[in-house]
């Protein structure tokens, strides 16, 4: 059987983050084969204590106002979208099932990049702009020029950016104060998705 105490750094993070309920985090772990019982009991102790002792940080409210604007705009935006690229891109795909709107772009954090930002106090976003398809249209920008324009908006909010400009390269939020905890904060796709929808009205 496995045991609990080579999963509590990651089971913290995910508590951490703000992103999933104790009923979510326990049902994911059992899974794997850790005792329910002790696993419940840990996770829901740690839990309260997070919360009793945790505020959304200021930086965080930053980018999710930045985020919800963007999408008022046309963007595609993320919070914890997957756990690596490739899952944020099957996120993408919903999205785009979904909306009413043809989206010009994206702009992404998974759940690596949320671990890192734990450890290290960098967030790095992925971005892309989208061409005219079916489900997608340009607004006649580039990826580069998409990066650019993400870069000023989250400039013009405070944040300080580290990007050299390349197309193929994450923009990276320094100094990044993530603090969280969950309260039932709708931080999945499917806050982009209502706000897009609302500009296809």
């Amino acid at each position: 059987m496995e045991k609990l105490e080579d999963y509590k750094e990651d089971i913290d993070k995910k508590i951490k983050s703000g992103f999933f309920g104790s009923n979510d985090i326990i049902s994911s772990y059992s899974e794997i084969g850790l005792d329910r019982e002790e696993l419940e009991g840990y996770v829901k102790q740690t839990a309260q204590q997070h919360a009793a002792a945790a505020q959304v940080s200021a930086n965080l409210l930053s980018l999710q106002k930045v985020f919800d604007e963007l999408s008022a705009e046309g963007y595609i935006t993320l919070h914890k979208a997957g756990f690596t690229s490739s899952d944020a891109y099957e996120v993408i795909d919903e999205v785009l099932a979904e909306t009413n709107f043809k989206p010009y772009g994206y702009i992404l954090y998974n759940e690596q990049d949320l671990n890192r930002c734990l450890d290290d106090g960098e967030l790095t976003l992925s971005f892309g702009a989208f061409r005219d398809t079916e489900q997608t249209q340009s607004n006649g920008k580039n990826k580069a020029e998409t990066g650019a324009y993400f870069q000023s908006k989250l400039e013009e909010a405070g944040f300080v950016v580290d990007w050299d400009g390349s197309p193929d390269r994450k923009i990276t939020l320094l100094g990044f104060d993530f603090k969280n905890y969950f309260d039932g904060t709708d931080w999945y796709y499917t806050r982009s998705l209502a706000i897009l929808n609302k500009k296809a009205v």
